[in-house]
């Protein structure tokens, strides 16, 4: 999945299940997101979060989250061996 794919697919997400109060305002923030892509501890942090918050809604697509988190595992790992 590209990063382009990966960020849309993150917010959609992110606004389906309402992880945070301003969740529709990710929207006008692709572009910025996805530069934050690029850091290693951003990744690392967006990982945490989503397997935080996720723990605490109902009917969650697990399968939807497992694909997202991996590719954010993924990129991370690319992040933390090319430093």
């Amino acid at each position: 999945m590209g990063r382009k794919d990966l960020v849309n697919e993150l917010i959609d997400f992110i606004c389906k299940y309402k992880l945070f109060s301003n969740a529709e305002d990710l929207r006008t923030e692709t572009e910025s997101i996805e530069r934050h892509l690029e850091i290693s501890m951003y990744v690392e942090g967006l990982i945490q979060l989503l397997i935080t918050k996720a723990k605490y809604i109902e009917n969650m697509d697990f399968a939807r989250l497992n694909k997202l988190l991996s590719e954010l595992e993924d990129i991370r790992l690319e992040l933390e061996y090319a430093e």
